[in-house]
């Protein structure tokens, strides 16, 4: 993490998987972190991907004892008892799962306002921790258009093609921050988002565009987020922005 006293940059770094997938270590930095930009408030918290993808959502390995990657004899076995009974959750998924939770119900009512930057891939719990922000932008490189095809970018909820449920919390979290057309699509077909389609279906409010050759490291963020970021910060200053995060999301964190 790294800020100016106003506004605070949570980058997950692509370490030690380079797809940012959620373990319980990480899941517990990240809430320590949150810890810190409370400390400093007001502020303002964005928190962004590093490389290729945003985040790939959940450590599938831990979540269920199977990557979904592999095809050898026996795997292909267990897919097929799998696709007619669903995947199994091992122990240690689930408490992987009730410590996402925490977390997002933690971010969902954060006391300071919250951006989520969708520079590269978001799966699963990585789009759900961007839901769980106030704001949502998505970046495409400079030069290329945000219309269909055109962006590598993606955002999905894949568990319909994995064979996991959303679970309730989760499910609540979607309906909570996405319109009933959109979230149909997305949890019952596993449907890939470009961030011409994420917008048009108000899953991201805006696509920004960056000049790759002028901004090397992936963490690196276009100008209009930032100044974004510092704009918000006098939302925090009157100590009520959790109290009205609460009034509105409520019924979600509950769960």
């Amino acid at each position: 993490i790294e800020g100016n006293n106003t506004v605070y940059i949570l980058s997950l770094t692509g370490k030690p998987h380079k797809a940012n997938v959620f373990t319980i270590p990480l899941l517990r930095r990240l809430d320590s972190l949150l810890d810190e930009v409370e400390d400093n408030l007001p502020c303002s918290l964005v928190i962004c991907g590093n490389g290729k993808f945003f985040s790939a959502g959940f450590d599938l390995k831990a979540l269920t004892g199977t990557s979904h990657q592999k095809s050898s004899t026996g795997e292909k076995k267990q897919q097929q008892v799998q696709r007619k009974q669903g995947t199994q959750v091992t122990p240690q998924g689930q408490e992987l799962g009730q410590t996402s939770l925490r977390l997002l119900a933690r971010l969902l009512v954060f006391p300071a306002p919250t951006i989520a930057v969708f520079n590269g891939h978001a799966f699963g719990l990585g789009l759900f921790l961007g839901l769980a922000c106030d704001h949502r932008v998505m970046i495409t490189e400079d030069g290329k258009s945000s219309g269909p095809g055109r962006n590598n970018h993606r955002l999905c909820l894949p568990e319909i093609s994995i064979g996991l449920p959303l679970g309730s919390g989760l499910a609540a979290l979607a309906k909570c921050k996405m319109n009933a057309s959109t979230l149909r699509t997305a949890a019952l077909t596993g449907k890939q988002y470009n961030c011409h389609e994420a917008l048009e279906a108000g899953i991201v409010d805006q696509v920004l565009r960056y000049n790759s050759t002028s901004l090397k490291d992936g963490r690196a963020l276009p100008e209009e987020v930032l100044t974004m970021a510092e704009s918000l910060v006098s939302t925090s200053e009157k100590g009520n922005l959790r109290a009205i995060k609460f009034e509105l999301y409520g019924d979600t964190h509950s769960v």
